[in-house]
């Protein structure tokens, strides 16, 4: 596969997955440090000083299209070797094992185009930072658009789909309660890459208190003082 400096899309030649080091191992020689694979719901980041690939991308799978963003100023050309030929095996391992795309904590909507990637952790009041296991949900309007759980360092790697400029803010979940929300919101641009794994985009939030967001099968409701209403303001059954 040619590469070349920004954006190109990445096919996979294998008939089986791997993982994404050992996938991209003929590409470590020539990667930069921030360079980006991606799928559609996922993604990782090149770390020059651990020679890895860090994020929410672990494996590549066949059928699965990917973009790779090369921070590099020169083509180079990328090749997937056959780890199974090589092995002398002729058996493939089931994709479906392997299947993390589909990871429901991923969430991603499907009738879009595009995404953008986002490397963050949140900030606020103590209990508002991000520790592992949390879930940040990004939202547009009424319609979840992204969803990730905190890495061991609290760090998020969010992928959001949404229409191009739209505003799209965020949710802290713990536990399975909302208790944060952001206090601004982030202007949706296809393909961009928004925080580093040395500088990650701090989500400043504020607590939800009584006045708080949910979700409710990908719908988001507010409930004040006790009572549940739509984002119109419609008051609705539980």
């Amino acid at each position: 596969v040619e590469l070349t400096p920004g954006w190109t899309q990445l096919p996979y030649l294998l008939d089986y997955p791997l993982a994404l080091n050992v996938a991209l191992a003929d590409y470590f020689d020539k990667a930069a440090d921030g360079d980006v694979v991606k799928s559609y719901r996922q993604f990782a980041v090149f770390d020059a000083a651990s020679q890895q690939w860090i994020g929410s991308l672990k494996m590549m799978q066949p059928g699965t299209g990917y973009m790779l963003r090369r921070m590099g100023e020169d083509d180079c050309t990328l090749t997937f070797h056959d780890m199974q030929k090589a092995a002398g095996r002729s058996r493939k391992p089931a994709a479906a094992a392997y299947d993390t795309d589909g990871d429901a904590s991923l969430f991603t909507p499907l009738h879009y185009e595009t995404n953008m990637s986002l490397i963050a952790l949140t900030e606020g009041a103590p209990d508002l930072i991000s520790q592992p296991g949390d879930e940040i949900t990004a939202v547009s309007g009424n319609e979840v658009v992204g969803r990730a759980t905190a890495d061991e360092y609290g760090r998020f790697f969010l992928t959001v789909s949404a229409r191009e400029q739209a505003d799209v803010s965020f949710l802290l979940s713990r536990n399975g309660d909302v208790i944060g929300q952001s206090e601004r919101s982030v202007r949706y641009a296809a393909d961009r890459i928004t925080g580093t794994l040395a500088s990650p985009y701090a989500i400043k939030l504020h607590s939800a208190g009584e006045c708080r967001k949910g979700l409710d099968h990908g719908h988001i409701y507010i409930i004040l003082d006790g009572a549940r209403y739509n984002v119109e303001g419609t008051r609705a059954s539980y």
